[in-house]
């Protein structure tokens, strides 16, 4: 065996060392291009930069080009706004002209029919004071003596009123002078005060521009450097990110194999882990051929941990090369007082039984066929912990392979329920068993390869280092999204300070000149401001004349006021001698007078409006020729900034289209760049992977030789052992063939008493296997044991215990009992029978399981779709009923949605999602009538009774729900206990419930027969009651409505009140 193990061993280090050299070969050529790469990447990077300067220059004058093109889109947009300010003056100082135009004109059309009315009222006037002075000659005798009187005082008056008058017109003249003398140097003087508050202004206005200029321009320069670094940063954070992300996934994988390592070794007992640890190199067991734990010796998938450790118990148990070794270490525990422990010697296995052909149900997997031993030699081991243990995907599957075939079979789930061969299951509870046996990683290497000696606590630095890892790595990546998004903010701001810049110098550039002009125009509004000498003293004169005139004014006033005041009472006095009829003469002159006097001036104010609107139409042609000199200045600059533009886009056009095209250019190096070291850090990449392929081969080659070189001492032992059993052999000839016999007995009972110390030595079937038959039948050869097996045997301990087991078995002989044989074959029959008929009850068993799936199936999906449909019409009503809510029903657990209930979940309007124990008590009396009304939908019944089903709910909502009910009353009867007006007003009954005299009496009315009564001057038809009362112990049904009447006597529907 050691020599094809050796041999196989050999092929398969051939095998291996052909792909080692392969992979060093592709690591070669990796190292080569990697080289090859890194010496042309310097030569692209210095391109890509030299590259990417021209395109900053190119950008540089782009941005020169784009200032320059806004400051020009501003002087154009100046332009055309002052050419429609003009074009705008042009057109209403046309329109003033033609208005004074025609304003003229109509005004001398006039003219003529004035002056033909002022002669007519003057021809009027003195034919009414030709009547009034016949009526004075009819009283000439009365009031002469009158007349004398007011006759003198109109004399005096006379000059006096003349006077007067040429006070108050040199008055007039003298004031209107001063006025236009004074009013140009007001205005002057408000336009200096003007011209300097904005001077004074501009001063500041500038400096705060100024400022603003730096400030921008600083800022500008800070953000484009803030870009820069937080660019550099962002790379650095990038790759830091990279290298934090790959670490991470590292320690996260070293991390799984150490709890993985810890969860196969948390369940060892105290004797196994002492064991384990005397066995390491240098401790007491260490050169007793102790291998490990069986769990430890072997991987399995993730995915078959719980069905491992479920179905194999002896994946606790320590495998030993031989049985000395295991006899070594029970004497170990019993010295150490550690406990019992389970031994595997690897010498006592049968050889060769799991590799027979097995034929399993459906082709059902093997346990042992998904099992990875890391060491062949303990294969056996492994077929004898599990044997042909089926692995099935669900209980169901499980049943049918280990009951439903011929052959019974052991079978176990992958959720760890069993199935033995005797028909027992075992399973369920809320844990299952995991972790008997080390885990397969991703490449197929195991987890526990490198975490022997894995404790708690590196566990828990390993979680530590992991949860430091995803902290860094969160706050780099935090730190980084923060970069972005400031990169992005500063961008814009830098965009936002480009256009800003320009403007500013622009404003700057403008109070410069603004002030130009203010400085030149301050002497002339200065000048105009202060009088001359000679309209200084012309001003004084005229004062002068003024108040001269206003004393000479007053005098004339005080005299004339007096006179004015003997007139009137000398003519009142006249009048009241005339009586009416002068009166009224006097009023007719007076309204002669006025209608003249009217005339009179409408006429002067038409020949005033024909001088003013000559005037006025002057001054608008005027203007209208300085607007029109303006509008052609303005649209000369404007042609100007338009054709500068216009070479202005023309020449931008072409540093665009240069930018673009070195843009695209520096894409592609960049892409090219990037390409490049894409590829550079792929090869790196992939060297790591070659690297730690051809460290998993040098493993592998490395176990390979410790493994052959194993074989050759095995190989050389045995060799030594056969030939000390010869040299045994030819020295203990002389003893006969039962004496032999007798040696074999003796020395298989010794094993036999170790192995029921060890609990695990397969006897039976080593006992069994061919080799012992054949020493049995023909007694040709002899079991081979190793030679420290023999070293613990003694000849006459061999002897002592051959005579007494012959003793023994001659006293059995005697008393044995013959009729065990037939006693047997009965109890055989028996069993046969009882497992005929466990058949039947477990076939039996099976259809009403399967009739018993069936009916929770057809539960299900009736429920569910009633349950769906019940969903969407709950939706529905709530919101009609809420005018706009929504309402859900949800499974609690929807893969088994009778085992935890359903949620009800309410969004009033406006509101958001609530379960329904956390609405208020209106929200919850909608939300409870929404399903019950969907409820009945689904199954419709002929008679609903509701008590105070809107006590909660307010006006509105009560309304709502009253009028669902009665479009519900078409299909069905409604029996409402309440309190409500607004459900009173819908019902078909009104019933109402009171006491009196200790009596419970109650009225019915039917609402419609009540409102036709009352139609009808109190007369009640006799056909109809509208209100009848009845007592607990007399009713009066008869020959009157009913409202308990079943569904089926009339198509009438009921609501009733108390």
């Amino acid at each position: 065996v050691a020599v094809k193990d050796k041999e196989r061993f050999q092929e398969e280090k051939k095998e291996v060392d052909t792909e080692l050299e392969a992979e060093r070969e592709k690591l070669k050529a990796a190292n080569d291009r990697v080289k090859e790469i890194e010496g042309g990447l310097s030569k692209q990077k210095a391109e890509y930069n030299r590259i990417h300067e021209e395109l900053n220059q190119t950008k540089e004058e782009f941005s020169a080009y784009e200032r320059r093109d806004i400051k020009l889109r501003e002087e154009i947009k100046h332009l055309k706004a002052q050419k429609k300010k003009l074009d705008t003056k042009i057109k209403t100082e046309t329109k003033k002209e033609a208005d004074a135009i025609a304003k003229g004109a109509e005004a001398e059309e006039n003219i003529p029919g004035f002056e033909e009315q002022v002669q007519e009222y003057t021809d009027k006037k003195a034919e009414e004071d030709e009547k009034l002075e016949a009526i004075f000659e009819e009283m000439k005798g009365v009031t002469d003596k009158l007349r004398v009187d007011l006759e003198k005082k109109t004399q005096e008056l006379a000059p006096v009123t003349q006077e007067r008058a040429v006070f108050q017109a040199n008055l007039d003249t003298a004031e209107t002078e001063v006025k236009l003398l004074e009013d140009s140097t007001t205005r002057a003087k408000e336009q200096l005060a003007s011209a300097e508050k904005e001077l004074s202004s501009l001063d500041a206005t500038q400096s705060s521009k100024r400022d603003e200029l730096a400030a921008c321009e600083d800022e500008l320069a800070e953000a484009k450097q803030r870009i820069v670094d937080a660019d550099n940063e962002e790379k650095q954070l990038s790759e830091q990110e990279g290298l934090l992300a790959k670490r991470n996934n590292e320690l996260v994988g070293t991390l799984e194999e150490a709890k993985a390592s810890l969860q196969s070794s948390g369940a060892r007992s105290q004797a196994v882990a002492g064991i384990l640890k005397a066995a390491k190199q240098g401790g007491e067991l260490s050169k007793v051929g102790v291998l490990g734990r069986l769990g430890d010796l072997a991987t399995i998938s993730e995915e078959y941990d719980v069905a491992v450790s479920t179905a194999c118990g002896s994946l606790d148990n320590i495998v030993v090369q031989t049985t000395a070794g295991a006899q070594k270490c029970l004497n170990f525990l019993r010295k150490h007082g550690l406990g019992r422990a389970s031994f595997i010697p690897l010498d006592k296995m049968k050889k060769g039984a799991h590799d027979r052909a097995v034929e399993t149900p459906e082709g059902a997997p093997r346990l042992f066929e998904l099992i990875s031993p890391r060491n062949h030699a303990v294969t056996p081991a492994l077929f004898m912990a599990v044997g042909n243990t089926l692995v099935a995907p669900d209980l169901e599957t499980a049943s049918r392979w280990a009951y439903d075939y011929g052959k019974r079979w052991r079978v176990v789930t992958i959720d760890g329920k069993l199935i033995e061969t005797a028909g027992t299951m075992s399973g369920g509870g809320k844990s299952v068993r995991r972790g008997g046996m080390r885990l397969a990683n991703s490449r197929g290497v195991s987890t526990g390869a490198s975490t022997d000696d894995i404790s708690a606590s590196d566990c828990k630095k390993l979680e530590e280092e992991v949860n430091n890892g995803q902290q860094l790595l969160q706050e780099c990546r935090k730190r980084r999204r923060e970069l972005i998004d400031e990169i992005r903010k500063l961008k814009k701001r830098v965009k936002t300070l480009t256009v800003k810049l320009p403007k500013l110098s622009m404003e700057i550039a403008g109070c410069d000149t603004t002030r130009e002009e203010l400085t030149k125009r301050l002497p002339e509004l200065r000048s105009q401001c202060e009088l001359s000498d000679e309209d200084a003293d012309k001003v004084s004169e005229l004062n002068k004349k003024v108040q001269k005139c206003k004393s000479d004014m007053a005098s004339c006033a005080m005299l004339a006021s007096k006179l004015e005041a003997d007139v009137a009472r000398l003519q009142k006095a006249i009048l009241d001698a005339g009586g009416k009829k002068l009166k009224k003469q006097q009023k007719a002159c007076e309204n002669a007078l006025a209608a003249l006097n009217d005339t009179e001036k409408a006429l002067r104010s038409a020949k005033v409006e024909v001088t003013s609107s000559q005037k006025a139409a002057a001054k608008a042609l005027k203007a209208k020729d300085a607007a029109l000199k303006d509008l052609e200045q303005s649209k000369a600059v404007l042609e100007e900034r338009l054709t500068e533009f216009k070479s202005l886009e023309s020449e931008a056009f072409d540093v665009m289209q240069a930018y673009e095209k070195a843009a695209e250019v520096e894409a592609s190096k960049r892409e090219e760049l990037d390409s490049i070291s894409k590829e550079c850090e792929d090869l790196k990449q992939s060297q790591g992977k070659i690297k730690f392929v051809e460290i998993d081969l040098v493993g592998k080659v490395e176990n390979l030789r410790k493994q052959i070189a194993e074989c050759d001492k095995r190989s050389e032992h045995w060799q030594n052992e056969i030939c000390k059993l010869r040299s045994d052999a030819e020295e203990d000839d002389e003893y006969d063939e039962s004496d032999d016999e007798g040696e074999e007995s003796s020395a298989e009972e010794k094993v036999s008493s170790q192995d029921s110390d060890t609990d695990m030595m397969e006897v039976d079937e080593a006992s069994d296997s061919p080799e012992t038959k054949e020493v049995q039948q023909g007694h040709s050869s002899l079991p081979t044991l190793p030679f420290a097996s023999l070293e613990q045997y003694r000849t006459e301990d061999l002897k002592n215990d051959i005579g007494v087991l012959e003793d023994e078995h001659k006293s059995l002989a005697k008393n044995a009992n013959m009729g065990a044989i037939a006693e047997y074959r009965k109890k055989e029959a028996d069993y046969l029978a009882r497992v005929t008929e466990l058949d039947g009850v477990t076939e039996e068993r099976n259809i009403a399981r399967k009739a018993h799936e069936e009916l929770r199936r057809l539960r299900l999906e009736k429920f569910m779709d009633g349950f769906g449909q019940i969903t969407l019409k709950l939706k529905e009503m709530y919101q009609m009923i809420t005018l706009g809510g929504d309402a859900e029903l949800e499974l609690v657990d929807s893969l088994d949605p009778f085992s935890e209930g359903i949620v009800f979940s309410v969004r009033p309007p406006k509101k958001s999602w609530k379960n329904i124990a956390n609405l208020s008590g209106g929200e919850k009396t909608l939300s409870s009538l929404a399903l019950v009304f969907a409820l009945h939908h689904f199954k419709p019944t002929p008679l609903y009774v509701m008590d105070e089903i809107d006590a909660a709910l307010d006006f509105k909502n009560v309304s709502i729900v009253a009028n669902y009910i009665k479009e519900r009353t078409k299909n069905a009867q409604f029996i409402i206990i309440s309190l409500r007006n607004n459900m009173f007003e819908l019902a078909d009954r009104l019933v109402g419930i009171y006491k009196t005299n200790n009596c419970t009496k109650s009225v019915t009315i039917d609402p419609r027969a009540f409102g036709v009564a009352s139609q009808q001057n109190g007369v009640t038809p006799r056909s109809q009651v509208p209100l009848g009362d009845k007592t607990n112990a007399e009713s009066n049904y008869a020959g009157k409505p009913s409202i308990d009447r079943p569904s089926g006597v009339d198509q009438e529907n009921f609501m009733s009140t108390s």
